[in-house]
Formats: structure tokens, C-alpha cells, sequence
């Protein structure tokens, strides 16, 4: 969060510490948002990369982003966190430090709901990497993650009027 307190540009990329974006990512998102002035939110597809303790390896699955429908969103993570958006949006939507492990979610049905202006381009702009001992992997073993899932049903509800029920994880 201070980073963006303390940040003085228009537009935020986002990036884990150990994830990798491609070279063209932030020009594609500036070309993006150059072309609509009223895009808010420019989404990507990524590389995943697992470790496999199985084999021994790592394995590599791109994901696209689907389209925008909230009541699929609802229902699982279907966009990424690795996003490009402008300053206003975070104005007037800011991340819920509640749902801190889940926080990338909440922060697309936040600003879905609110109705942002999603750009979905289908190219992989970003490698996440994923590791047994991530800290995403660390906070779904410890409980974090199904802690922040349970403030996002009761914001959700609270706010929206809307049913939070992830395919994934029972709340």
C-alpha cells in the first residue's frame, strides 16, 4: 500500500517480486491506454510456472483472461492480479487491506462492480511463478487465504448484495 501512497504517476503496473513481465508488457499497456482515455484497467495473460516436486520440474501453462462477467467472478478467479490501471481507479476503489490474501480478487469485483472499463488482451505479458513455499502457497496451508475469502463474502454481501460462493473453497 505505501507504494502506491507515494507513487506520482497516472498509471500502476503491478508485479510480485519474483514474477517476470515481458519485455513489451508496460508498452502495451501504455499504447492500450493512449488509444481509449476512458480504458481504467488494462489485463493481460500470463505464464504460470509450478514447481512439481513429483517430477522434478517446473511446468509452464499459459492462462488467458476470459472475458468480464461478474457472476463467473462470483464464483472463481478467473482474473489475474498482474494488472495495469490507472491512478483513479485505486481512488476510487482502494484495496481492502481485509482481504489481503485474496486481495487481487476482491480488487477485480470491486472494480467490475463499479464499472470500471476492462481492456482483456489475450498475449502473455507476465510469468507468475509459483513455488511450494510461495507465500501464496503458504498463506492457502496456513488458513490466510480462507480468512480473506470470508471478508470478501461479508463485504460482498454488505455492499453489493451479492452471493460469494467460489467454487473452490467452501466458506
Amino acid at each position: 500500500m505505501l507504494g502506491y501512497a507515494e507513487a506520482t504517476g497516472d498509471i500502476f503496473a503491478v508485479q510480485d517480486a519474483d514474477d517476470l513481465s515481458m519485455p513489451d508488457r508496460l508498452e502495451r499497456a501504455v499504447q492500450a491506454f493512449e488509444r481509449d482515455p476512458k480504458l481504467d484497467v488494462f489485463c493481460h495473460g500470463l505464464y504460470v510456472n509450478m514447481w512439481m516436486p513429483t517430477f522434478l520440474c517446473m511446468l509452464r501453462e499459459y492462462r488467458k483472461n476470459p472475458r468480464i462477467d461478474v457472476d463467473t467472478l462470483l464464483k472463481q478467479q478467473t482474473l489475474n492480479g498482474a494488472v495495469i490501471f490507472r491512478r483513479k481507479v485505486l481512488e476510487k476503489k482502494p484495496l481492502r487491506m481485509k482481504t489481503q490474501y485474496a486481495y487481487d480478487w476482491m480488487m477485480h469485483l470491486d472494480w467490475v462492480l463499479s464499472g470500471f472499463k476492462y481492456k482483456l488482451e489475450d498475449r502473455g505479458l507476465y510469468e507468475y511463478v509459483r513455488q511450494e513455499n510461495s507465500l501464496s502457497a503458504r498463506n492457502e496451508r496456513s488458513g490466510d487465504r480462507h480468512k480473506s475469502l470470508l471478508q470478501m463474502s461479508k463485504i460482498l454481501k454488505e455492499e453489493y448484495k451479492k452471493e460469494f460462493k467460489p467454487l473452490d473453497w467452501e466458506l
